[in-house]
């Protein structure tokens, strides 16, 4: 029987995996901000410390010479991210594989999976990016029909971010809900997607809420990481470490959470059901067809 917790040595394979992964796309990614930072404070005795330093006069500084750097360092930052977002859907395919049954072989079946996964998130990106674009054509466009107000034009445009953002959040919850059909299920993504759908729609609400508490925790460590980091007094010497221990415990729970919605979803949802409904329509349109 699949188990809704995460368990098992091929699950928490993955997961070491996919931190080892994340944590080495941060620093390649940070890697060239960070040299470009170092040539201008690396002069300072407490090096980029001084950045932190109340007032913020030398980070606004930092941050204006930066500008014309920025346009290089960008893309090669954003080529980096693309490809390790890319690189994290083979052991994120191998976790869900795990998860699924625990038999071995789950790195294969990921890989196996890139495919149809690559395509998935590819499209999943671009509708959340276009999510976005069209709230915030519709803010745009409702703000100038009830007024030019400052406040009534923030609200809409406040109103518009939170509407692409619940889109994007729905896109993202599907999307996990259409990897398991195909990796779990065997299904390409034409099955998957109306699998998927189906079996969503047995558990709308607890789905829902299952996604988001999980969401919800993660979020909430990495603000508490964030403030530790800022808040807690320690020498420049220890601050790095202090900060780069607290962003790895942040990151492998947020992993972890990721896992255990991944765990639930397989375990909880009427996938079955969905399958044979998938099935039975199938069955309808060829009798339709003969």
């Amino acid at each position: 029987m699949v188990s809704a917790r995460v368990r098992g040595r091929g699950a928490w394979l993955a997961l070491a995996a996919l931190f080892a992964l994340r944590a080495t796309a941060t620093y390649a990614v940070a890697l060239p901000l960070s040299l470009a930072v170092g040539d201008l404070v690396g002069g300072y005795p407490r090096g980029d410390a001084v950045l932190w330093d109340p007032g913020g006069v030398l980070l606004a500084e930092a941050a204006v010479k930066l500008l014309p750097r920025l346009a290089g360092v960008g893309t090669i930052v954003l080529l980096l991210a693309v490809g390790a977002a890319f690189a994290a859907l083979v052991p994120m395919g191998a976790l869900v594989a795990a998860l699924g049954d625990g038999r071995r072989g789950a790195l294969g079946r990921g890989a196996a999976c890139f495919g149809p996964l690559a395509l998935l998130f590819g499209a999943t990106v671009l509708a959340q990016v276009l999510a976005f674009a069209l709230a915030g054509l519709l803010a745009g466009l409702l703000g100038r029909v009830l007024g030019a107000a400052p406040e009534v034009v923030l609200a809409c445009r406040l109103g518009g971010l939170a509407l692409g953002g619940a889109c994007a959040w729905l896109l993202a919850l599907y999307q996990d809900l259409v990897r398991v059909a195909v990796v779990v299920h065997d299904l390409g993504l034409s099955g998957a997607w109306r699998v998927a759908l189906g079996a969503w729609g047995g558990a709308r609400w607890r789905t829902a809420a299952a996604f988001a508490w999980r969401q919800l925790l993660g979020v909430a460590l990495a603000v508490l990481g964030v403030v530790l980091t800022l808040r807690v007094a320690l020498p420049d010497s220890a601050a790095v470490g202090a900060a780069a221990l607290v962003g790895a415990v942040t990151t492998f729970g947020a992993l972890y959470l990721r896992a255990s919605w991944l765990a639930w979803a397989i375990a909880r949802l009427p996938w079955a059901e969905a399958r044979e409904r998938q099935a039975a329509r199938r069955r309808a349109r060829g009798l339709d067809a003969a």
